[in-house]
């Protein structure tokens, strides 16, 4: 996992070697032109950079202390829940009782993260504008003062100024590549923490039934199916789901994607292969056709509300090789759609989604998903802080234990024990018939909710 960062930062850095080159040349030009002038200005610049990466590094600071305790973590599990209840009907009083439940605990310390984070990324902002238009200010007046005492070389003047905006420029881009650069250390560092933790665990499950009883998770519902919130390491995001999966089964992480009859996986970090076709990127059944893929498409409602996204993808020949470029053409909500279909006709065992495919699916009745809840489990996971939901018909799979351990539960293992996670479902409905009754929540409107779940 570690490796695909280290490759990403190595690209960045390869994007370093234009601007610095501009750069190099620039200032080389300038102190060919005046190079008394160009010495003084080293000091004025170099203030000038140690202020900007000063607050750029607070700003960086406060970010990854916001995406600790991100409120966008609660703003996803109140929408997740709206929707759910709103299947039922059952919008008023119990939406209140939600809205309760995502509100205590570290609302208030979000809030702060929050203004924390958006008050030094404008202090930032700020200070650069300032920073710049200052020195711009001061060079201005010093070149000035210059100018007269050379007696009015305006094309020497011209040329300086010429080459004293290369030089900015290239800085700033040298600037935000660098910022980049610095984004991807704290990922390397929550990856290596959790390889670490995790280091040595063979995936089969846990040991003894016993400690089944120390995994905590909530309890949700999706569509009506009982659903339970599988707990991810906030040391991890996103772009690692497909290493935890892999992990978890017991597969090489090249294998998680569309590796058998028995898996399937949609990650948010997929992207085509130039080169490669619909048929050997999606593995599709000879049935999926372009044709095909409009009529469901068609029947289940989707196509007329993103009809120029859908004409894109079928007026392509699916056994055809496709070009990086025409890939990049296409929307995600193509390639999910495609990937779903395919699931519905050539249906897996196991089905991994993340949230990024609900958020392409339309707003009511997610029709694909529904043609797929008698053919096969579907575990779809949201968030990449420390809650996500698993969603599986009648048996649930738990790919993670994100309070206490290094133990990572193999899905195997879980459908085996559906029976003890039932069981817990039941608890959880219990505690929340409980806390709401010490919280002053009116019986009723918990009974709906807990009969909806």
């Amino acid at each position: 996992m570690i490796v695909s960062y280290v490759l990403a930062l190595f690209l960045k850095l390869l994007h370093l070697i234009e601007p610095l080159c501009v750069l190099l040349f620039s200032v080389s030009a300038l102190l060919f032109l005046d190079w008394e002038t160009t010495l003084v200005l080293f000091p004025v610049a170099a203030i000038g950079g140690w202020c900007l990466v000063k607050v750029n590094v607070e700003s960086a600071k406060a970010y990854q202390s916001y995406e600790q305790i991100s409120p966008f973590a609660s703003a996803e599990k109140r929408s997740a829940w709206r929707y759910y209840l709103g299947i039922s009907g059952k919008h008023s009083s119990v939406t209140r009782i939600v809205d309760h439940f995502l509100h205590e605990g570290k609302t208030h310390d979000q809030i702060e993260a929050y203004r924390r984070y958006m008050l030094s990324s404008d202090l930032a902002v700020c200070i650069n504008s300032i920073i710049l238009g200052a020195g711009f200010f001061f060079i201005l007046i010093f070149i000035g003062f210059q100018l007269v005492e050379s007696g009015g070389e305006w094309h020497r003047l011209t040329a300086y100024l010429l080459g004293l905006r290369f030089s900015v420029s290239s800085l700033k881009t040298v600037s935000s590549i660098l910022l980049a650069i610095n984004r991807f250390f704290p990922q390397i560092q929550r990856v290596s923490i959790f390889l670490e933790r995790a280091g040595g665990q063979e995936a089969t499950g846990l040991k003894r039934e016993g400690e089944f009883s120390q995994i905590n998770f909530e309890d949700s519902v999706l569509g009506g199916q009982s659903c339970i919130a599988v707990m991810i390491p906030f040391e991890l995001d996103s772009n690692s789901l497909d290493w935890i999966l892999a992990k978890t089964l017991s597969l090489n992480p090249e294998e998680i994607r569309f590796s058998s009859d028995k898996l399937a996986c949609f990650s948010n970090v997929f992207e085509p292969v130039g080169g490669e076709s619909f048929q050997s990127t999606f593995r599709l059944h000879k049935d999926v056709t372009p044709q095909y893929t409009e009529k469901i498409l068609k029947d289940v409602g989707y196509w007329e509300k993103h009809e120029s996204d859908f004409e894109k993808m079928i007026r392509l020949d699916f056994s055809e090789p496709i070009s990086q470029n025409d890939w990049s053409r296409l929307h995600k909500r193509s390639l999910i759609a495609v990937f779903l279909i395919n699931s519905i006709v050539a249906p897996v065992e196991l089905l991994i989604l993340d949230s990024l495919v609900l958020n392409h699916l339309p707003a009511k009745g997610r029709p694909l998903l529904d043609l797929l809840s008698d053919k096969t489990q579907v575990v779809i996971v949201y968030g990449t802080q420390a809650n996500a939901y698993c969603v599986s018909g009648e048996e649930i799979a738990i790919l993670y234990d994100h309070l206490g351990g290094t133990e990572l539960l193999s899905v195997e293992w879980c459908l085996e024990h559906a029976d003890i996670i039932k069981t817990r479902i039941g608890n959880s409905k219990s505690m929340l018939m409980q806390h709401s009754a010490n919280s002053g929540v009116l019986a009723d409107d918990v009974s709906s909710l807990c009969d909806f779940v």
